[in-house]
């Protein structure tokens, strides 16, 4: 069954343009039908004429959008309920815009940061199956003539070639099969918990990670703190929003403590794993002085800052690695080739 989506890009796009057209007096079913007319995406419309009907029913905007909880998501569905409670909506919808643009830019920066790794990666599995597969066969009834023990390197590489000339066919069903079976257990919260604290352990992509899920939940902690949500609600909220289940998962037990009582300081205190004493530190002076919603700003402007540090220095600090690994894949192969030979030439001008 086709899964119905709306990107991200597209719903920028659109908040906006609703928010631009209440502003000029136009009733939002008719703007909904505008908005259809000029979709090109089947599956948005399919989405856009569903709102429209529940609009036009006598819903709410933001109880239309609730039926797509995985594809709007908590925190644009309550700003917009927010927005119509106040008779603010078109100011609702523009800082929705706002705010999924500035987190979608984040997440297309760390995205490009992550794109020369694999661009590397690619180009070395590319080299290393053209001389495997293409190159050394041609090669191997050379080697096999020679009447002596050929060398470990030229051994290794024959057998992968074997392998993957014959064979083929095993590599793509173990990756596949491998790919069901990470999909299911990801479902698994245990163990998509543990993943995701592995994960957030590996030097430099554990402290980008950690950076990009703090820039993300303090940017949700402001915006509905300044639409009026309460502090154990906003918590919730920002759970939900959260990437990793473990950050979720913290997040929820924080909002439980502040409804029972506790600070927002003395319940972040409690996960020094997972919130750095910046981030505390913080959030207690905004609590002290009454503007947590500041401190959250400059939590937010912080943290993308160094996503952003980050990803400039990712190049340069895993790019020797990178090449290395290259090197010596592609070098073993090379060897693997250009040993046997010069034994052969050895052998033919000995003779």
């Amino acid at each position: 069954m086709h899964r119905i989506q709306f990107s991200q890009r597209s719903q920028i796009v659109w908040f906006k343009r609703i928010a631009m057209m209440l502003r000029a007096g136009i009733s939002l079913g008719e703007i909904l039908r505008m908005m259809i007319e000029v979709e090109d995406s089947q599956s948005a419309r399919t989405i856009m004429i569903k709102i429209q009907s529940d609009v036009l029913n006598g819903l709410s905007l933001s109880r239309a959008l609730q039926q797509f909880p995985d594809i709007f998501g908590r925190l644009t569905i309550n700003l917009i309920r927010i927005g119509e409670e106040s008779g603010s909506l078109e100011q609702s919808l523009l800082y929705v815009s706002e705010e999924l643009k500035k987190r979608n830019e984040l997440r297309n920066t760390v995205i490009a940061a992550l794109m020369y790794p694999l661009i590397i990666i690619i180009a070395t599995v590319g080299i290393s199956l053209f001389l495997a597969v293409y190159l050394f066969p041609k090669l191997t009834p050379i080697f096999r003539s020679v009447h002596t023990t050929l060398p470990l390197s030229t051994r290794i590489v024959m057998s992968i070639s074997t392998f993957l000339i014959h064979d083929w066919y095993v590599v793509p069903v173990v990756l596949g099969s491998l790919s069901i079976v990470g999909m299911y257990m990801k479902r698994i919260p245990l163990i998509r918990m543990l993943a995701e604290k592995v994960g957030m352990n590996i030097p430099v992509f554990g402290g980008l990670l950690q950076s990009y899920e703090l820039s993300l939940a303090a940017r949700t902690a402001r915006a509905l703190l300044v639409s009026g949500i309460h502090a154990s609600d906003m918590l919730r909220i920002v759970s939900t929003t959260c990437s990793r289940r473990h950050y979720s998962h913290v997040f929820s037990v924080v909002a439980e403590q502040v409804e029972g009582g506790s600070t927002i300081t003395a319940a972040l205190a409690g996960y020094t794993h997972v919130f750095p004493s910046l981030f505390v530190h913080i959030v207690h002076s905004g609590e002290l002085t009454g503007r947590l919603p500041e401190s959250f700003v400059y939590i937010s402007e912080h943290y993308e800052q160094e996503v952003k540090d980050m990803t400039k220095n990712l190049t340069t600090l895993i790019e020797p690695l990178l090449m290395l690994v290259m090197g010596t894949i592609v070098g073993f192969i090379a060897l693997s080739i250009i040993t046997p030979i010069y034994q052969l030439t050895s052998s033919i001008s000995g003779n």
